[in-house]
């Protein structure tokens, strides 16, 4: 469906291994959830645990400008 973004390394182990997709490291450092929509939301256990994850609100933002 495409639904995800195919980065290499984004995703749990477990996850690649029941998919038969080959286990990389990860391209990226962080996961930025910019809002909690569950189509968003929902996709975040999907992602390994090791990265930093970071949530914003756009008050947030506005607070820093």
């Amino acid at each position: 469906m495409g639904l995800l973004p195919d980065i290499k390394g984004l995703y749990r182990d477990d996850l690649m291994k029941m998919a038969e997709r080959e286990i990389l490291e990860p391209e990226i450092d962080a996961v930025l959830l910019s809002h909690a929509h569950s189509d968003h939301a929902d996709y975040i256990s999907f992602c390994m645990k090791k990265f930093q994850y970071i949530w914003v609100k756009p008050v947030t933002l506005s607070y820093k400008q």
